[in-house]
């Protein structure tokens, strides 16, 4: 299996996530973020799972989970996570 690498922004994606969710509802935070990053082993698994986003930058890809969208980069030896993002945000303004 090849390995996930988080970006700085993914990384406060997660905690901005958790702390959202887990204000109404602390157990849905635990499952979402697991969720998250199940898929986002899965995508280390098979790196071209997700849809190519090349209109938003060059080899970039995503996949939706949930309400949430996993943006991405593969790479011979897994993916590089470069954000989490609401489907309701504007994407291409955040990158």
């Amino acid at each position: 299996m090849g390995r996930v690498r988080y970006s700085e922004d993914a990384g406060n994606d997660l905690i901005a996530i958790a702390s959202a969710v887990a204000a109404a509802s602390p157990a849905r935070a635990l499952k979402l973020i697991d969720d998250i990053h199940a898929g986002c082993r899965a995508l280390a698994a098979f790196p071209h799972l997700g849809r190519r986003r090349d209109e938003l930058d060059h080899g970039l890809r995503s996949l939706p989970i949930e309400r949430y969208v996993v943006l991405y980069y593969p790479f011979a030896d897994g993916v590089d996570i470069a954000r989490i993002l609401h489907t309701a945000r504007d994407i291409e303004a955040l990158l």
